[in-house]
């Protein structure tokens, strides 16, 4: 049994060590079928450093993230392991997620720090930290000169997969687009 959870992050800033999560969304997918899906918008923590330019990014303003939309960080973390508890025996070293994302070593870490400032610091009992990650593959494609892209953003590659991208830097339209790249990729891929 394949177990995959995509998942993207939107952020305060780009230093995990100062800025928080202010979206996290994931797809569980179990042997190629969404089984479960996770959307939050999260407060960010008391001393998270907040980079006006990663809102404008976002599209997000200080009032937006205080309202009721945003939930506290210790509220969400809460959901966030009783979704990933129903899925995986955090326990069992065989019964682990395959973490997937677009640039997911970025999101990995935001959300590592995530789990630290919650007072849980087994955020890698979720997961087995062989990511699934679509930019090395088209970086190396177009190495190989075999893709001719004038950059790597997630909107760029979407595009010339014909991925759907859907509202770019929300997670959750972010996290779909990425799971149909890796997808496609996949099926361009010739082994053997």
């Amino acid at each position: 049994m394949i177990k995959t959870l995509y998942f993207d992050v939107e952020t305060t800033g780009t230093d995990p060590s100062k800025h928080g999560l202010i979206q996290l969304a994931c797809l569980v997918d179990i042997d190629g079928t969404i089984v479960d899906e996770g959307n939050w918008f999260i407060q960010p923590f008391e001393k998270d450093m907040i980079d006006e330019g990663a809102l404008k990014v976002n599209g997000l303003s200080l009032e937006k993230m205080k309202g009721f939309e945003f939930m506290k960080p210790r509220d969400v973390y809460f959901q966030i392991i009783t979704l990933f508890g129903k899925h995986v025996d955090k326990f069992n070293r065989s019964d682990k997620f395959w973490p997937a994302g677009y640039n997911c070593g970025f999101d990995l870490e935001f959300l590592r720090v995530f789990f630290e400032k919650n007072d849980d610091s087994y955020f890698g009992s979720w997961q087995n930290w062989r990511a699934i990650d679509p930019l090395p593959l088209i970086r190396y494609l177009g190495w190989l000169g075999k893709v001719d892209l004038p950059d790597y953003r997630l909107a760029t590659v979407c595009n010339y997969l014909n991925v759907q991208l859907g509202a770019a830097h929300d997670a959750l339209a972010d996290v779909r687009a990425t799971r149909e790249c890796i997808l496609e990729l996949k099926s361009l891929i010739k082994i053997g």
